[in-house]
């Protein structure tokens, strides 16, 4: 089991962004800019982050067993991120804790 999620900036927007996290209804906004930022918008709450922080915080789920732990872990075992995968790690992001879902 991988404990570390070791993955590039191209993978980890790939992951987190083009996974179909967005189609869920509580979010407003999910984009890349030119130079590779990630903005999230979910509810009232907006956050703007690089791929290297959305990582450390996949890292961080994991490390410290937060809510929807598994299946971050999961789809870090299978290098495959699912929308249900990408939305936890965007709600840690932008609202600090999982929510929705």
């Amino acid at each position: 089991m991988k404990t570390v999620w070791i993955a590039k900036k191209e993978d980890i927007i790939d992951h987190i962004v083009h996974s179909g996290a967005d189609t869920y209804e509580w979010y407003s906004t999910l984009s890349v800019s030119v130079n590779g930022q990630i903005s999230c918008k979910i509810g009232n709450e907006t956050a703007t982050f690089s791929a290297t922080q959305a990582k450390d915080v996949v890292n961080t789920i994991i490390k410290e067993q937060k809510s929807g732990w598994v299946a971050v872990q999961d789809a870090v075992n299978s290098d495959d991120f699912d929308c249900n995968a990408s939305d936890i790690v965007l709600q840690h992001i932008v609202l600090g804790e999982l929510v929705f879902g």
